[in-house]
């Protein structure tokens, strides 16, 4: 995850690619796959071009996020809320 997350897409249509194949891992159970899976969609959102694509997947981190802050520890609900 951490090098799809410093790589840089060639265009708009591989960086909706790649976030397509990352969208399952948000509902991983391993808080630190889901971060990782926000954080790669974060950084490649700069790179889609079309407003309506960008919230749509702006819609499916929601839920993932809101999962994580019913864990028990507070620095994941920190981070979150951050």
């Amino acid at each position: 995850m951490e090098y799809l997350a410093n790589y840089i897409p060639a265009d708009n249509k591989e960086a909706e690619l790649i976030i397509e194949r990352i969208l399952p891992r948000l509902s991983h159970i391993n808080p630190a796959v889901v971060f990782s899976s926000v954080k790669v969609v974060m950084r490649y959102l700069d790179h889609i071009d079309s407003e309506d694509v960008v919230k749509h997947l702006c819609s499916k981190l929601t839920p993932s996020l809101v999962s994580l802050l019913s864990w028990d520890k507070h620095e994941i609900k920190f981070i979150i809320l951050k």
